[in-house]
């Protein structure tokens, strides 16, 4: 979740909301259409890695089905997000591809990314 904020805050300072922004959808949609190519661009990754980071932490701490719960409620928010507001194609492709790949990474996938770290820590024996 701070991960997600961090993001936002992000894209906050780079397209900040205009002064007499008072939150309505119309206002939204036209602040999102607004958004520059680049700010977009950073997003994909950065969402991507708060689902690998939601997913994984949920495997670590719990179980397999916990991290399924937190991709499901991730992946359920970006469809909402990107269902609802006006981002380019190309952005809304990628976000769909990237989160539930990093979803997938993060926890759901047998051994996620733990078997990653864990062989990674690991050192080769010598023969004897």
């Amino acid at each position: 979740m701070l991960l997600v904020v961090g993001v936002e805050l992000i894209s906050n300072v780079a397209h900040p909301f205009p002064d007499d922004f008072q939150g309505t959808h119309e206002e939204v949609c036209r602040h999102v259409e607004r958004f520059p190519a680049w700010v977009l661009g950073v997003a994909v990754p950065a969402w991507g890695a708060a689902a690998l980071a939601g997913t994984w932490t949920a495997r670590s701490l719990g179980n397999v089905a916990a991290a399924a719960i937190v991709g499901l409620l991730t992946f359920t928010a970006l469809a909402f997000n990107v269902a609802m507001l006006p981002y380019p194609v190309w952005f809304k492709a990628a976000a769909l591809v990237a989160i539930p790949a990093a979803i997938y990474a993060g926890g759901v996938r047998p051994g996620g990314v733990a078997v990653m770290a864990a062989a990674a820590r690991t050192t080769p024996t010598q023969p004897e």
